[in-house]
């Protein structure tokens, strides 16, 4: 008996009052994780092309982009006509961006049974940016995992409160680029009338009936998928993701904090919006478009910019510029295509060094984290 007692506490997980118990008491984070045939069961195809399509997509831009363009003009264009001092204040508000999104990020994983400290959630905030820079859309997964490791709960809760937070995201891009057709009709007509090819075509696109066959049939296929695969474990496992997101989302409006949180949403965005207030103040023709039009011209830019960081790229390189060129355009008829990538590099950059500068030092806390847990 006594061999027993020494076998339990030895090889069983001890809780607080040095008692064994059995795993499945503690197995919270683990239950959500794949086997690891299940995980090495996955298509090597779906790895290569998910890691290889945004550098793609990116260099391609990149190279439609600055094909033709005079890289010596256009770093004369900033190192003589950028006010250096607006970017370092969009810089500083860049950093205060990631602090609301933490504490925001915080009252939702509150919302969903996880109490993550201030500091972990910043960290979290911070290394999926970082990730991002170099396997984009991995840093979502990146901070479920860090999340549901360092609290010991389940991965697939915090996965559902990050998809539920960035679900949030995207409606609030959504309502500002209805709000944007409005605000800035007279500018959006002007860009029409400018480039009337490229609207008919856009146009012969949406009215095409090929689009709305190959919507149907794909919705058609992925119910005939589901319902013929009902009880495989793909579909479970893709209807437990739906159900824990759909909670995640639904918490937001029961939880506590929720005055906190819609506070923090509007903090957050307004920050953004003011961190490109503070880039149209960097260069004279953007000096100049502000002046003009007032804040639709920075709204404009700041909404094609919000939905030009959902293509997967690397940092937003390559659609991030294109956008500003294109938010520009409206407004600027004659626009110079060298002082127009500036100011797109130059925002960016700023937002990408901040990233680095802060990535850094997070992910060295969290090694130290880490260790000290352990």
């Amino acid at each position: 008996m006594a061999k027993n007692g020494f076998l339990c506490k030895k090889y069983l997980p001890m809780t607080e009052n040095n008692s064994a118990t059995p795993p499945e008491i503690h197995s919270d984070y683990h239950s959500d994780e794949a086997p690891a045939a299940s995980r090495s069961g996955r298509s090597r195809w779906s790895k290569w092309i998910g890691m290889l399509v945004p550098p793609v997509i990116t260099v391609g831009l990149c190279y439609v982009l600055f094909r033709g363009q005079d890289f010596g003009a256009i770093l004369a264009f900033i190192k003589e006509g950028c006010d250096f001092r607006w970017i370092a204040l969009a810089m500083v508000l860049t950093v205060a961006g990631f602090v609301w999104r933490a504490l925001r990020w915080r009252i939702q994983l509150r919302a969903s049974g996880i109490d993550l400290p201030v500091m972990p959630s910043v960290y979290s905030i911070v290394g999926t940016y970082a990730v991002n820079l170099v396997f984009p859309r991995l840093g979502e997964i990146w901070r479920a995992e860090y999340v549901a490791r360092r609290q010991r709960a389940p991965f697939a809760t915090a996965l559902g409160a990050m998809f539920a937070e960035r679900l949030t995201d995207v409606l609030i891009v959504i309502i500002m680029l209805v709000a944007t057709l409005f605000l800035a009709r007279p500018a959006v007509a002007g860009f029409i009338a400018k480039y009337p090819d490229a609207y008919r075509a856009l146009g012969g696109f949406l009215s095409s009936p090929w689009l709305y066959v190959v919507i149907v049939a794909i919705v058609g296929g992925i119910i005939v998928f589901v319902r013929w695969s009902s009880e495989s474990s793909l579909v479970k496992k893709t209807q437990q993701m739906l159900r824990n997101i759909g909670r995640g989302f639904v918490s937001i409006f029961h939880m506590r904090g929720s005055g906190w949180w819609l506070l923090l949403t509007v903090v957050l965005w307004l920050t953004y919006f003011f961190t490109l207030v503070c880039c149209f103040e960097t260069f004279e023709f953007t000096r100049q478009v502000f002046a003009e039009h007032g804040y639709s011209a920075v709204f404009v830019c700041y909404v094609l910019a919000s939905i030009a960081m959902g293509i997967p790229s690397n940092g937003g390189i390559g659609p991030y510029q294109i956008a500003m060129m294109f938010g520009l355009g409206c407004y600027v008829p004659d626009l110079n295509t060298t002082d127009a990538l500036a100011f797109g590099n130059v925002v960016l950059a700023a937002s990408l060094i901040m990233i680095i500068a802060c990535g850094i030092p997070t992910f060295i806390a969290v090694f130290f984290e880490n260790r000290h847990r352990k």
